[in-house]
Parts: structure tokens; C-alpha cells; sequence
């Protein structure tokens, strides 16, 4: 009995892990294309400010 509370903690304790680092991996892809969007802002204007 306490062998399957334990097998059960770990695979649920597993599965937030698997969550969370889901999670932090799609965080990283918006803030990236958050930055390249910001980036092609900036060079917009700054082309146009020359032309």
C-alpha cells in the first residue's frame, strides 16, 4: 500500500516537472518572438528616418 502512495507522488510529482518545464520552454519562444518583433520595430524606424 505504501509502495503504490509513493509510485503514485512520484509519477505525479513527474508529471508537474514535465509541466513546468513546458511551460518555461514556451515562455522562451514568446519572449523571443516578443524581442524579434521589438527588433523589427527599431529597424523600421530607423530605415525610414534615413530615407
Amino acid at each position: 500500500m505504501a509502495e503504490e502512495k509513493e509510485t503514485s507522488v512520484n509519477e505525479d510529482q513527474s508529471a508537474v516537472e514535465k509541466k513546468c518545464r513546458k511551460l518555461r520552454n514556451r515562455r522562451k519562444t514568446t519572449s523571443s518572438i516578443s524581442d524579434k518583433i521589438d527588433l523589427e520595430k527599431l529597424l523600421v524606424k530607423k530605415v525610414t528616418s534615413f530615407t
